[in-house]
């Protein structure tokens, strides 16, 4: 079966304006800068720190500017619309956390992949750096059957 990566769909899509720079503060002091910042390789589950905060989209000069249903965020991480989530929060639950947050009083929510385990409908790679979301055949089909917008399919990642 092929595995595909998870990337922006271009530059047509706004940008979460949010940097993990934002969210030092919630982690643990157990938790160095450097871990912070490598969240997603060091496999560090936030769902217990959480912060609830509002934050925007950030506009691309001279693109479309369209809200994504569903985009890469940082690493190993998705930044899901509430349509996105009503559609994929049961399978993506199972391998990772959905983290919510607001934009303009609409919730939305970041999917941390927790799972190394490629026989998994989502999962990172450690031979990859874990540096994306990387996906089997049936969860692409899922998207693209959703009509779910914001990413594109990448098989030589």
């Amino acid at each position: 079966m092929t595995n595909y990566a998870i990337q922006q769909d271009g530059f047509k899509f706004q940008e979460l304006d949010l940097d993990i720079n934002d969210l030092i503060e919630s982690f643990p002091e157990t938790y160095d800068y450097g871990q912070v910042h490598d969240f997603s390789q060091e496999n560090i589950a936030m769902k217990d720190f959480w912060p609830n905060f509002q934050t925007g989209w950030r506009e691309i000069e001279g693109e479309e500017n369209l809200i994504p249903d569903i985009t890469p965020w940082i690493n190993a991480t998705l930044v899901l619309s509430s349509k996105a989530h009503r559609f994929l929060a049961d399978t993506l639950s199972q391998f990772g956390e959905l983290l919510p947050f607001t934009i303009d009083g609409d919730t939305f929510y970041i999917f941390n992949c927790l799972n190394l385990d490629e026989s998994g409908l989502v999962f990172k790679s450690k031979e990859h750096h874990c540096f994306d979301v990387l996906c089997n055949e049936v969860f692409k089909t899922s998207v693209e059957n959703f009509g779910l917008t914001g990413i594109v399919f990448q098989t030589d990642y």
